[in-house]
């Protein structure tokens, strides 16, 4: 019978019966985050067409499976105590068990979200109408954050931060979308002289936009943890030094133009 072989934390590939205790320890927490990942994946897609069918049942489905998702963060959280308490992890073994702990608490918190557009599906008694579904790219920012999910599960399988970094340029198109998605219902909302504006149903719109975007910042945090157990990287601290030096470079220019307006040349 064949055994199962899986990369150890230096990236080496090991058979089950190869791995040291911490490395076995190590590798279920890793199989219990990826089932984690992949339910609040299914969670979402289930929102998705909850959505656009008007599933009440799909709806309830995902009020039942947060139970879930509330359990297996508890679950993973005491196997990182576990691992720490008994092996005292350092290195990369370390920087995963830090990853993992944050990572599962973003995980619970997009979860959240995902509820929460449950709850406005099934506090609407009518389908909201595809067209207006369709203006508001709905479709699109679900996709998008869908993709954002495989991706992130198999930056963590692969131990590829390559493919965790694409994570962040389609959280900008979440951005860009939700921004153009919010224009259009507020002139939407302004243009009322037809009567044929449903307000209630644009502002419960709005509600899953906003926790959709909000769930491509989450899902960003996720990837930037993946870089940091595998790169010893803290991509959070890297951007705020970026936009900290571009604002000090602004302030300079600035400053230089006005010296060169008070003492103009002859």
């Amino acid at each position: 019978m064949s055994q199962t072989v899986a990369k150890n934390f230096s990236g080496d590939s090991l058979t089950h019966n190869e791995m040291t205790a911490i490395e076995k320890e190590l590798e279920n927490i890793k199989e219990l985050t990826v089932g984690m990942m992949e339910l609040v994946k299914e969670q979402l897609k289930r929102s998705c067409n909850a959505l656009m069918q008007h599933d009440t049942r799909l709806a309830s489905d995902i009020l039942r499976y947060e139970l879930r998702v509330n359990e297996l963060e508890l679950t993973i959280e005491k196997a990182c105590e576990q691992v720490i308490a008994l092996h005292q992890p350092v290195a990369t073994e370390l920087r995963f068990i830090l990853a993992v702990f944050k990572a599962v608490s973003e995980l619970e918190r997009l979860a959240d979200h995902v509820e929460g557009i449950a709850r406005v599906l099934l506090d609407k008694e009518v389908p909201f109408n595809p067209e207006t579904l369709a203006q508001l790219e709905t479709e699109a920012m679900y996709s998008e954050s869908e993709q954002m999910f495989d991706d992130i599960i198999n930056s963590l399988n692969d131990q590829d931060t390559d493919l965790a970094r694409t994570v962040f340029k389609r959280d900008k198109f979440l951005n860009k979308t939700f921004k153009r998605s919010t224009q259009n219902i507020l002139e939407q909302l302004r243009d009322t002289s037809d009567g044929t504006t449903d307000s209630s149903e644009l502002l419960r719109l709005f509600q899953v936009l906003y926790r959709l975007e909000r769930i491509g910042d989450l899902l960003t945090n996720v990837a930037e943890l993946i870089i940091f157990y595998l790169e010893a990287v803290v991509i959070k601290h890297k951007k705020k030094r970026k936009r900290v030096e571009k604002k000090i470079a602004e302030i300079s220019h600035n400053h230089d133009e006005d010296g060169a307006e008070q003492n103009p040349k002859d």
